[in-house]
């Protein structure tokens, strides 16, 4: 290890070349390129020559400090070598700011921002059209990343498989929330129009739309997107084709949008501020979807549903939307249970203002409870319009239970 250390170092001056004088490198004996070659190659593309951007702060190579060996009981400072027999006993890359010209707190920030993403080689200072764009690749990862100021997409796939995008940070503006521009936000965070591809623990904080997928097979697994507010047209995750698996999702403020779903479930995930999943036809077919076990959260004033319909479902099948829990939203679900009290000969359940999908019920059950003492013959009349009539043969004082399924 301290040999590869030492090698790397030698490398590393030989490869500074293109640094501005910014950088300053402290006196250490060079040696040729090929000792190292690919690391040389490495840093120089990936790093060095990115740095020349960043010049408010220096950055130095190989700190001049001098330096001392721990021993038991000394005070650990930023120059204490911890442990003996490297001979690489300084930093790799130290970053200092200036004592006589002190920046602010922003411009610090911006500052470690800039480095980080010069490193990954993104522009900061040039609004680029994406960041990265994978065509036809298979077996791809991009981890620990930062994209910023991207115009149409953060990170666009196309074709290929098995791209796993984790613990990254994407935003075409640089916001925590609450943003006066909002309202502007456009492109998209990822675009994914490819298949076995997955998304995992990444952030969108600034987008029109936070993930696009248009390839089947994907998974998107801990994401919290707050890029633009439902309110503001604003879409989290918009799915575009089958077999598509969200679980444990955050979406703050801005919701789900499934087209034709087939083959889709969303599980376990927390919709903040009326964000809610929006279930829209292109060509009314609907098929083989789970919604289950979500919680949503919003403003009883504005009464919006946690699931809503965009145009008509010619085609349903194998649709379950139950077990979630809403507060101030709208409860919606494929299943509805009713009790009905009264005295008389008609029962009636209204489900309409529960079930999703208008004037369906597929199958249903009664049960009659006689607190009367009789025993009075009841049956289903009319199911139609989500309402469920249930009538007696004779006037009874009772309850009516009713479970309907679409």
């Amino acid at each position: 290890m301290a040999m590869i250390s030492h090698r790397l170092r030698r490398a590393l001056l030989t490869a500074t070349s293109s640094l501005n004088r910014s950088v300053s490198i402290s006196p250490a004996s060079s040696a040729p390129a090929a000792d190292f070659p690919f690391v040389s190659t490495l840093v120089q593309r990936s790093v060095l020559r990115r740095l020349t951007s960043v010049s408010r702060a220096p950055v130095r190579l190989f700190s001049t400090r001098q330096y001392k060996l721990y021993k038991e009981g000394d005070e650990i400072t930023e120059d204490t070598v911890l442990f003996e027999g490297c001979d690489f006993n300084h930093w790799l890359i130290t970053m200092d700011f200036p004592k006589d010209n002190p920046l602010s707190p922003e411009e610090m920030v911006s500052t470690y921002e800039q480095t980080c993403a010069a490193g990954l080689g993104i522009s900061w200072t040039v609004r680029q059209e994406r960041s990265i764009d994978l065509q036809a690749l298979s077996r791809i990862r991009i981890t620990d990343c930062y994209f910023l100021h991207f115009t149409t997409q953060g990170i666009k796939v196309q074709g290929g498989h098995e791209t796993y995008i984790s613990n990254t940070f994407l935003g075409q503006h640089s916001t925590v929330g609450g943003d006066k521009q909002e309202r502007q936000f456009s492109g998209t965070g990822i675009d994914i129009s490819s298949t076995d591809n997955a998304i995992t623990d990444v952030v969108i904080f600034s987008a029109g739309i936070g993930i696009l997928l248009n390839g089947q097979a994907n998974m998107v697994t801990g994401v919290h997107c707050y890029n633009k507010a439902t309110w503001f047209g604003g879409i989290g995750i918009l799915v575009k084709s089958h077999l598509t698996r969200i679980d444990n999702c955050y979406l703050d403020y801005t919701g789900i949008v499934i087209e034709d779903p087939v083959h889709v479930h969303v599980t376990n995930a927390l919709f903040l501020g009326d964000a809610n999943i929006v279930l829209r036809s292109v060509h009314g077919r609907i098929n083989g979807v789970n919604i289950v076990n979500n919680m949503f959260s919003g403003d009883p004033k504005h009464n919006f549903p946690m699931v809503k319909l965009e145009g008509e479902f010619h085609e349903v099948d194998q649709v379950v939307i139950d077990q979630n829990n809403v507060e101030g939203m709208v409860m919606k679900s494929t299943t509805g249970r009713s009790k009905v009290s009264g005295n008389g000969t008609r029962w009636v359940a209204d489900f309409s203002s529960v079930l999703v999908f208008p004037n369906r019920i597929d199958h249903y059950q009664h049960s009659f409870f006689a607190q009367s003492g009789q025993i009075p013959a009841s049956a289903v009349t009319n199911v139609s319009y989500n309402v469920v009539v249930v009538e007696t043969d004779r006037a009874v004082t009772g309850t009516v239970s009713v479970i309907v399924y679409q």
